[in-house]
């Protein structure tokens, strides 16, 4: 046979029944009626059909075949037990970096130093926020003019406050001694009120400063107020100072030695707008000044307590400060016939009538001192107005009473002349005063006359005339009667 094994080399596994010719292949049992055995056991019906088991028996392994594709990944395991801890590394820093919407701290190796995402750096001694230099203990720098670096906020409403509280010297909380803050007052919508300044004035060390400690307050609408938390209740409010009720409180405006202290009110920017009025004080020349109407110097006070108008005009010995009209300031300038006549004593000693003549016509005012004036007998003693044109005996509305002890005594009513007096005795001396003066500078004159005698009765008397022309001369008359002793002293007032 060709390409074929004899079969006499499979003779150990054939069996040939010579008889029936039926062929047993490993086994003793032949193919009957034409079917196969293999191992004792019919694999080949002798209809044809397969007799044998299911499965053939193994065949030798074949090669590798191609990875097939990754299944599915398994759940995830319940965690372990937390392994013992490790050693302590070496000392390091971290960094805050910026990985996506992840803000991580992450080591760098650079000692004392955490070095954050947006420039946040803090050394251990600063914090530093877009800068990294400071020696401050906090530091927030912007590239833009920003008005707003920084902001302390609160979600209170009306009447809530955000601020700073200051302490120094103290390791516990809440013992603030001074705080700024920013309190609601409007009540509305829009949350607007005033920046506050607190401090406590109280030495104890657990004593936190508080809103009573209120020192100073500037309004929504830039009022200041020192003292007081309602600038605005007051007239002139743009800042006002309440000192309280303490004495010698106040306001002080230091300079240096030969500078000057100034107050200034402008309504400008711009040249003499800057100072359209002033109050200065030289502390030089120790003067105080006053200036209106663009700066202009107007009044002084001098370091003797001498003033000036104008500036340092301060006039001269014996000037008078007179008026120039509603429109013009007043002036230093020497009285015109304004003054003071005195004449020497007079003695009435043998005498009828005295006369003064040559009285000046801005004469508004004139006064007798009387000294022991007396007569001879119990004659009256009167006094006559005259001018240029004679002697005025009429007209005159004159009382004079005597007052002896406590009671007055009816008096008379003269006409021609003022009446003073009714000599008691020729003993009798009397002193006062009798004064003349002026009504309205058209002639019109009243009387006052005060006569005490040296036996306890005085005189009294008064009343008025209109003189026929200009007054230039006075005359004392005693009636018939003689005096025989008495001083008189003219004192003579004029006017501008």
């Amino acid at each position: 046979m060709s390409n074929n094994r004899e079969l006499s080399e499979f003779a150990d596994y054939l069996t040939v029944d010579d008889t029936t010719k039926n062929v047993g292949i490993g086994t003793t049992l032949k193919i009957s009626a034409g079917g196969i055995f293999v191992a004792n056991t019919e694999v080949i019906r002798p209809d044809g059909t397969w007799g044998g088991p299911d499965t053939g028996l193994v065949g030798a392994q074949g090669a590798q075949g191609f990875q097939g594709a990754v299944g599915a990944q398994g759940a995830v395991g319940a965690q372990g037990a937390q392994g013992a801890q490790g050693y302590q590394g070496a000392g390091g820093s971290a960094t805050i970096t910026n990985e996506a919407d992840n803000r991580v701290l992450t080591a760098t190796g650079t000692a004392g130093t955490i070095n954050g995402e947006e420039n946040l750096t803090f050394t251990g001694s600063s914090l530093r926020i877009n800068t990294t230099t400071s020696d401050a203990k906090l530091e927030v720098n912007n590239s833009a003019s920003k008005i707003n670096i920084a902001t302390l906020k609160t979600t209170g409403g009306a009447g809530s406050i955000a601020g700073l509280g200051f302490m120094v010297g103290q390791t516990s909380s809440g013992r603030e001694k001074a705080a700024l803050y920013f309190k609601e007052t409007n009540g509305d919508a829009h949350y607007t009120g005033d920046l506050v300044f607190a401090l406590n004035n109280d030495s104890g060390s657990a004593v936190q400063v508080s809103t009573s400690d209120e020192r100073m307050r500037i309004t929504s609408s830039g009022k200041l107020g020192i003292g007081t938390d309602s600038p605005s209740s007051y007239y002139a409010d743009q800042l006002v100072v309440d000192i309280g009720s303490s004495s010698q409180n106040g306001i002080t405006i230091k300079s240096g030695p030969t500078a000057q202290g100034i107050i200034c009110f402008a309504d400008g920017t711009s040249g003499t707008e800057r100072y359209s009025a002033y109050i200065d004080y030289h502390h030089n020349t120790n003067v105080l000044s006053f200036g209106t109407n663009s700066g202009n110097e107007r009044f002084r006070l001098g370091p003797a307590g001498q003033f000036g108008i104008g500036g340092a005009f301060y006039g001269t010995s014996g000037q008078v400060l007179t008026s120039q009209g509603s429109s013009a300031a007043p002036q230093w300038a020497t009285p015109s016939g304004a003054s003071i006549a005195t004449s020497s004593a007079v003695s009435f000693n043998n005498l009828t009538d005295v006369e003064f003549t040559g009285i000046d016509s801005t004469v508004r005012r004139i006064i007798f001192a009387v000294y022991g004036l007396s007569a001879n007998g119990n004659g009256r003693f009167t006094l006559e107005l005259g001018h240029s044109g004679g002697w005025t005996t009429s007209g005159y509305v004159a009382w004079a009473k005597s007052m002896g002890g406590s009671s007055f005594s009816t008096g008379s009513q003269l006409t021609s002349a003022f009446d003073l007096l009714a000599a008691g005795s020729a003993s009798e001396e009397f002193s006062g005063v009798i004064e003349l003066m002026n009504m309205d500078n058209n002639n019109r004159w009243v009387l006052n006359s005060n006569l005490q005698g040296s036996n306890d009765n005085r005189k009294l008397a008064g009343g008025h005339v209109t003189v026929g022309g200009t007054l230039t001369k006075l005359k004392f008359d005693v009636g018939g009667d003689t005096y025989d002793g008495g001083l008189v002293k003219i004192y003579t007032f004029t006017e501008a």
